[in-house]
């Protein structure tokens, strides 16, 4: 009789070598995969700066020519709307677009400021990665003052000590328009004529 087949038996260094191989190609995968990862998010990184960075140059050559446009033109502008509605702060308004950097904390964004006119939002300024510092913020509107309100001195419309020179004395107005050494001087009534009598001597001689 014909002994049985018996496998034969494998050796322990073959099962080693094949599981190193299964862990390499594991990690193969993994490197991968965070190649891939990295790659996508340099590529989100550069969209980001060059959206935000072009965003800025069209709405800056907005503020150059002095356009005054409303929000609704430059939402058409960028092609977009803000990440959030318009801001009212105290004396202006704000817009703000955001594009997701690849440092998922960070962010590139514009701020889009417009002056207050008659409650109607005016393109002003823009800025792009930081606050906007009290320069590019619009000046508010002058408040209208009541005319029954005004006082010229308290507000600084004229000079306390001009508008005490300017009031004229009773004298002032009496001696305004003559001239030095007027009061000095007889009139022509009181002068005789040469070669005419008086009228006084006429009247002596008639009297005679």
């Amino acid at each position: 009789m014909s002994e049985p087949y018996q496998p034969p038996e494998k050796d322990a260094g073959d099962a080693k070598s094949q599981e190193k191989k299964k862990g390499s190609g594991l990690l193969r995968i993994i490197l991968f995969a965070i190649l891939l990862v990295m790659v996508g998010l340099l590529g989100l990184d550069l969209y980001a700066r060059n959206a935000s960075k072009t965003a800025f140059e069209k709405v800056v050559k907005q503020v150059e020519q002095k356009t005054k446009a409303p929000p609704e033109e430059i939402h058409k502008l960028l092609g977009r709307e803000p990440d959030q509605p318009i801001e009212t702060k105290e004396h202006y308004f704000q817009e703000t677009y955001s594009w997701q950097r690849g440092n998922l904390l960070k962010k590139e964004y514009i701020k889009v400021l417009y002056a207050n006119e008659d409650d109607e939002p005016k393109l002003h300024e823009v800025v792009r990665n930081v606050e906007p510092e009290m320069n590019d913020i619009p000046n508010p509107e002058p408040a209208e003052l009541d005319p029954a309100d005004v006082d010229p001195v308290r507000d600084g419309i004229v000079d306390p000590g001009a508008a005490d020179a300017e009031e004229p004395t009773a004298d002032g107005d009496a001696d305004e328009g003559a001239e030095p050494g007027d009061a000095d001087e007889p009139s022509d009534e009181s002068e005789p004529t040469d070669g005419e009598p008086d009228d006084s001597e006429e009247a002596t001689d008639e009297g005679a």
